[in-house]
């Protein structure tokens, strides 16, 4: 026999749905409603409609306005947080139905973040080779930072993070290397012998500008004990190979992308070096719920069989 407390609770229940979870979600992640509202592809005062519903629903003060903000109060957050374990159930419960996907006959569109310093890296293999042999296919990239990269996936805003595993990634998500990547010193040609790691530390170093300074890279030399004393910073790649051709400055990069500089300027040259360059490892980064989706599982496959 059914008690009361049974029948009052799926009275409770039916009263909720899993849009208001979303809703929910979007808001406490944004603190806004038009950029929740932007992300969930409905009006503001759908967004508004369903969070007064909510707090009918669950009879507690969700929300309060700070400003033009709304921020969540102690009460919503741990609706909030319980709220997260059935969507995310609900998310494997729907990958769990998706026990084969066939790339050439579904259509699918993934978002994968990736480091700005080395976009050239990926672009061609996933923006423009994949599309052409996967054409129902379609790939977003989006640059981020490895802390920033980490939040899109956690978020739902990326599907995978391939870069530098330069921090802890939370439990909700998982890392798999790929490759290691290998770097090479570029200048013009008068470095005729090889560079020993005293003229490493005394000559100056070529920046691009970058969007973050504590990268894989930079822990990688301090660890080999390769300093970069002398910097000059450009803006952009633009001018790079005429700043190297007219000046005494080398540049590290990634074997890739000094190889694209030294076809585009035949004047620059690989500096040898007397002591072993940095090699450093490349991850994909995805969350657990999408391990064992069959539409991720094999976007992994395909990136990771990219470099190897």
């Amino acid at each position: 026999m059914k008690t009361c407390y049974d029948i009052d609770m799926k009275r409770y229940i039916s009263n909720l749905s899993i849009n208001m979870l979303l809703v929910m979600d979007a808001v406490c992640r944004h603190k806004n409603m038009h950029l929740a509202a932007e992300e969930l592809g409905m009006t503001q005062p759908a967004i508004s409609k369903s969070l007064k519903r909510l707090a009918e629903v669950t009879g507690k003060e969700l929300f309060v306005r700070e400003s033009r903000n709304l921020v969540v109060t102690d009460e919503g957050k741990k609706f909030w947080e319980k709220s997260l374990d059935i969507l995310s159930m609900c998310e494997e419960l729907l990958d769990d139905q998706e026990d084969v996907f066939d790339p050439t006959l579904q259509a699918k569109q993934f978002t994968i973040a990736i480091p700005s310093v080395d976009a050239g890296l990926f672009i061609k293999k996933l923006v423009i080779d994949l599309p052409k042999k996967y054409p129902l296919i379609n790939v977003d990239l989006i640059t981020a930072a490895a802390p920033d990269a980490y939040a899109l996936v956690e978020s739902g805003q990326a599907d995978l993070y391939i870069g530098y595993l330069s921090d802890r990634i939370s439990k909700s998500m998982s890392s798999e290397k790929i490759c290691d990547l290998a770097f090479s010193l570029i200048a013009n040609d008068q470095f005729k012998k090889p560079l020993t790691k005293e003229d490493f530390g005394q000559a100056e170093h070529l920046f691009v500008h970058r969007q973050y300074h504590d990268s894989a890279l930079d822990n990688k030399l301090i660890e080999l004990g390769l300093m970069q004393n002398n910097i000059k910073r450009i803006p952009d790649n633009e001018h790079l190979s005429e700043v190297l051709l007219h000046s005494d400055c080398i540049y590290l990069a990634t074997k890739h992308k000094a190889s694209n500089i030294l076809e585009e300027n035949k004047e620059l040259r690989t500096v040898d070096t007397a002591f072993d360059l940095p090699e450093i490892p490349l991850h994909q980064i995805w969350l657990n719920k999408h391990s064992s989706g069959a539409s991720h599982k094999w976007l992994r496959n395909y990136t990771s069989n990219l470099y190897k």
